[in-house]
């Protein structure tokens, strides 16, 4: 929970404009020149302006600094109008402000994280002193006064409403982090209490001093450089320590009314004593932190072709069991789909294990995002190609039983394998058919006509499929009509990206798919498809995530 102060953050900005304000104010106090001519607050807010806009700059003016600037300017700027703006109005103005310049910034984690906490420490305010932005009550007053005349008990007054601070914005924002990160850290409050101050006192200041000295005194800025990083290292092992323990609270429920219970709950929470049935905000919460996904009943088997862009991910579950076929691609060292699509999914499931991870074949649109799954997830076993992640081989006449439904693996024959088809990386994928409730699904890989053709000479049999994964993406060289004819697919899901360069799926292969009057769902146009055999359905349910119809008789069913 301090990942927050390891970046540029808004606390830092708004600690940089905060001293540029009250150093503004202190010389247009003292300097007569100016405090005849020009109203110290005028003084203040434009001297903090340009302290934030500096350290915006420094920052590079990333997504995240400039959203704070842009709530730090809103204030601003309503001071040197002179608009009697409380605080309430400045956060809506900053928030639209925000939307202004950023329009996609809706869709960022951190612009709902900042405006709810921000918005959450007012509303504490406003039950404390009774109203936005009014003036400080004759209470806080008398702290102030206690403070000046060297009352020392006043640092525990004050340590207990500074940490009443960071209670309350860790409540605030549990359903958030819960419905964000998958889970939340019990103890974020207890190290916030103690990185907030050290950081924003020890480290973030003696580095400001540093970029000041840095063009005339090197060695002295060098100094100050030294001094921020032997701060940040006494503070570092208290952290890995606080992060060792990994008091963690899960999540497991993403319902939507699950969240909006936990938002209630978390109103009446921050409702002022006295307020009917406070202690009950716990029990909304709970659904959220503590529910448990539904499950595929006895015999029923689930799959969902998630939206990876170009490649493949398919999560299979059945009452007691996970599989993961194939992970998507790797884009680069830091982003790939393992970890950015498959695991936040696995989590939200609610599986801390995969029972078995089958990479169908090498290439990187299907294998990429493999290793981040093998290090986010405990994988019971893997099958591939035998030369990756010391993984068991992949061979036609493989079979099991899980919950009831069966897995067979059709593809590659060990002939295959060893012969000239090996070499041919699409055609060496592992075909598997899936076999439950009374109804069949087909993974196929990236298979072409030559490994269509084996397989067809070898298990024409055993092809039938309610629902079938698009060979190769859809691509020409694949879904041959003899090979559809004998799946007989009633849907086909095309995993591909978004108008890629490959041009898949091909309007040929669309053709063909037409022909044998299946219908299409492309992850592409649909978002994640999700496929249910359930014994009691006659036919599979279908639903892409995207498909508004589908969306609305989901919400209705959530509430």
């Amino acid at each position: 929970g301090t990942a927050h102060l390891m970046a540029i953050s808004g606390l830092h900005i708004g600690v940089v404009a905060a001293v540029g304000y009250w150093f503004g104010r202190s010389v247009g106090i003292l300097i007569p020149a100016i405090r005849t001519r020009v109203a110290p607050v005028l003084v203040a807010s434009w001297v903090a302006m340009c302290a934030a806009f500096g350290y915006a700059a420094l920052a590079g003016f990333s997504l995240s600094t400039r959203r704070a600037l842009i709530m730090v300017c809103a204030v601003l700027v309503a001071r040197l109008l002179r608009r009697g703006t409380g605080a309430a109005h400045a956060l809506v103005v900053a928030f639209a402000a925000v939307l202004l310049v950023q329009p996609l910034a809706i869709a960022n984690a951190g612009l709902w994280l900042s405006f709810v906490t921000v918005g959450v420490l007012l509303w504490s305010s406003f039950w404390r002193r009774g109203g936005w932005g009014e003036r400080p009550t004759s209470s806080d007053r008398g702290s102030v006064d206690a403070w000046r005349h060297g009352d020392w008990p006043g640092w525990s007054a004050s340590l207990v409403r500074y940490s009443r601070t960071h209670v309350i914005a860790v409540i605030a924002l549990l359903p958030l982090t819960l419905t964000l990160f998958e889970g939340h850290s019990v103890l974020a409050p207890v190290a916030n209490i103690v990185a907030v101050p050290w950081v924003s006192l020890c480290v973030v200041p003696p580095l400001l001093v540093g970029v000041l000295f840095e063009p005339w005194l090197p060695g002295v800025a060098a100094g100050f450089a030294q001094l921020a990083a032997a701060s940040l290292n006494t503070l570092w092992p208290v952290l890995t320590y606080v992060t060792d323990l990994a008091w963690t609270l899960p999540t497991f429920s993403f319902d939507g009314a699950a969240v909006l219970f936990a938002m209630a709950g978390v109103f009446v929470l921050l409702c002022p004593r006295g307020f009917p049935g406070r202690a009950l905000g716990w029990v909304l919460i709970l659904p959220l932190a503590l529910g448990q996904p539904l499950r595929p009943g006895a015999g029923d088997v689930w799959f969902w072709v998630l939206d990876v862009g170009q490649g493949l991910a398919v999560v299979i579950e059945t009452r007691r069991h996970v599989i993961v076929y194939d992970t998507g691609a790797r884009f680069g060292p830091r982003f790939d789909a393992g970890r950015s699509v498959v695991l936040p999914f696995l989590r939200r499931r609610g599986w801390d294990k995969v029972d078995k991870l089958i990479l169908s074949h090498g290439d990187n649109d299907h294998v990429g995002g493999a290793r981040s799954v093998l290090q986010g997830v405990d994988v019971r076993h893997v099958v591939a190609d035998g030369a990756h992640f010391g993984s068991a081989a992949c061979e036609a006449g493989q079979a099991w039983r899980w919950d009831g439904i069966t897995f067979e693996v059709l593809a590659p024959d060990a002939a295959d394998i060893e012969g000239a088809l090996a070499r041919r990386g699409n055609d060496a994928s592992c075909v598997v058919r899936v076999v439950g409730a009374g109804k069949s699904m087909l993974l196929t890989g990236d298979i072409e006509h030559v490994a269509e053709a084996r397989i067809l000479e070898r298990h024409a049999a055993r092809l039938a499929s309610d629902v079938m994964v698009a060979p190769h993406h859809g691509s020409r060289t694949s879904s041959s009509l003899p090979f559809l004819r004998a799946v007989a697919p009633e849907a086909v899901v095309i995993s591909a990206g978004h108008r890629n360069r490959f041009g898949m799926p091909h309007p040929g292969v669309l053709a063909r798919y037409a022909l044998q009057n299946a219908s299409v769902w492309q992850t592409a146009t649909v978002g994640t498809v999700e496929v249910r055999f359930v014994a009691s359905d006659a036919k599979p349910r279908i639903a892409g995530f995207l498909d508004h119809a589908n969306w609305t008789r989901r919400s209705a069913k959530s509430f």
